[in-house]
């Protein structure tokens, strides 16, 4: 779902939804003139993409054999940024793949040794290396290789001893020393940004850390910013309009914190963190400003378009069985989802519409544990179990005709603590009778509080499978009598919870069922 102004009384509305939601003021400035901040409505009609996978595919290769033992899990794959290799983190190291011109993986080989670092106390216990690799990253110019590793196993008594950042210049096919740094704390995930910045989050110790990263490799902190329970996945958005912004996914409470990056600086946004699906795993931008979020315990991906001040407001939802980990392709027309068991594959509208393609669910062999595009070729690579397997595609575009529907809300009729929701056709009441049912597609809702009302409310639509007065979705301010709204949002099929956040609506009835099929 995604917010769209109508008319002349949308400056009015932005006003009142940014004092609502106490979004930055420089943010709040711009949308009242008429700056846009990737805060636009959804383009009709959806134009969908399916695929095929070409001859040869996909390329893959088996577990690493260790000791008459198959160790090889690879839980992260990443595309250099010119897209000649992949890089699959595993257990006993990270292995190289290059990727030719027409898209052929070659064998891997193995790629990192971190002999050069003085590793904290701990690290030298385990049997197959010095440390488990967390992350990896690319800087954005391809130049550097940022990993982060823990301990194989942790000393017995007391806290683990903390971890290392290591910084690499890529040289042809070598790895230069570039530096090191210990890390207080356990469970690490890095993401470079723009300008060498690097930002790292921290498991145990709740926090984020940005670095700055010289081309030689050296590093040099910033600043530390709090975040929500156990920061695990993290993304930094594209520049938009003013600036871009960075966003961390909690596990532990089921938000996401978000940042704001302008002229190297980084700050915490206003509002964050945000409540999100259960289970956020994994999280990916689409070079629009959309922000996937894999909800593993909800079983849902929720999609959400995000301002360069790092408010989120909800765009589409879909959903998928247990998804590890998403991944936006370059043109943000395909969202990618490694689902445990299978992995999925959706085209995405330009408002954040998700539909599965043609064949999609598809089942590598083994548990997919992470996905990622390349840049240049049509590639996905799927990191499973059993090894790494790259599937190759090739696009086609159908359009599919969608529909638009107004529906129109009126608050506290035909009594208190109650909505009416009616279209041309149908007629529904929250508390009570059948529910209203909808098409897929473009929903206006026409929200009213009529002049003999007494009570002020608000009128929330939640993302598909959330529900409760604080779920994340679509809301129009708190309005009084006499006063009214109008967001516009796309839907797919499913059952799509409605509700008064203001305290106390809930619990006094004020909620009920849309059907949208």
């Amino acid at each position: 779902m995604t917010f769209k102004g109508h008319g002349g009384t949308t400056r009015h509305w932005i006003s009142r939804v940014c004092s609502r939601i106490a979004l930055a003021f420089l943010g709040c400035w711009l949308l009242m003139a008429g700056v846009p901040i990737a805060l636009a409505g959804p383009t009709f009609p959806f134009t969908q993409v399916a695929v095929t996978q070409v001859a040869g595919s996909p390329f893959t290769f088996r577990a690493v054999v260790l000791n008459g033992t198959e160790t090889f899990a690879p839980f992260q794959v990443v595309f250099s940024p010119n897209g000649a290799h992949l890089l699959s983190t595993t257990p006993v190291g990270v292995y190289r793949q290059t990727v030719s011109k027409s898209g052929v993986v070659s064998d891997p080989v193995s790629y990192l040794h971190s002999s050069f670092c003085k590793y904290p106390k701990g690290f030298a216990l385990g049997a197959l290396g010095s440390g488990n690799i967390d992350s990896v990253a690319y800087s954005r110019d391809g130049a550097l290789l940022a990993e982060v590793e823990e301990p194989v196993v942790r000393p017995i008594k007391g806290e683990p001893t903390g971890g290392v950042l290591h910084i690499y210049r890529i040289s042809g096919s070598k790895l230069l020393k570039g530096s090191c740094r210990t890390l207080p704390g356990y469970g690490y995930h890095i993401a470079f940004g723009p300008a060498g910045l690097l930002a790292l989050t921290n498991a145990r110790e709740k926090t984020l850390t940005i670095y700055s990263v010289s081309a030689a490799g050296k590093t040099h902190q910033i600043s530390v910013f709090a975040t929500g329970n156990h920061p695990d996945a993290i993304a930094f958005g594209p520049t938009l309009s003013g600036g871009q912004a960075l966003a961390v996914a909690n596990g532990g409470d089921n938000t996401i914190s978000t940042f704001t990056v302008s002229s190297g600086l980084v700050a915490p946004a206003a509002g964050s963190p945000f409540t999100t699906v259960a289970g956020p795993s994994s999280l990916a931008f689409s070079p629009t400003g959309l922000l996937a979020v894999a909800g593993s315990v909800a079983n849902l991906i929720d999609v959400y378009s995000v301002s360069f001040v790092g408010a989120l407001n909800g765009a589409g939802a879909a959903h998928s069985a247990m998804p590890q980990m998403v991944a936006f392709s370059t043109t943000g027309k395909l969202l990618g989802s490694a689902d445990y068991s299978d992995a999925s594959l959706f085209a995405v509208s330009t408002g954040g519409l998700l539909a599965p393609v043609s064949g999609s669910p598809f089942s590598p062999e083994g548990a997919p544990n992470s996905i990622a595009f390349d840049h240049h070729h049509f590639l996905l690579a799927v990191g499973t179990s059993r090894g790494t397997a790259v599937y190759a595609y090739a696009p086609s575009t159908t359009t599919t005709p969608t529909t638009a529907t107004t529906v129109t809300v009126t608050m506290n009729e035909p009594q208190t603590f109650a909505f009416t929701l009616s279209t041309p056709t149908q007629t529904a009441v929250s508390f009570e009778g059948p529910k209203l049912t909808i098409p897929a597609g473009e929903v206006t809702f026409n929200v009213s509080n009529p002049e003999s009302s007494i009570v002020s409310h608000t009128f929330k639509l939640c993302n598909l499978g959330t529900t409760g007065p604080t779920c994340p979705g679509t809301s129009t301010p708190v309005l009084a009598y006499g006063t009214n709204a109008t967001f516009t949002v796309e839907l797919t099929p499913g059952t799509y919870r409605y509700v008064s956040s203001v305290p106390g609506d809930f619990a006094s009835g004020m909620h009920g069922e849309l059907i949208v099929t």
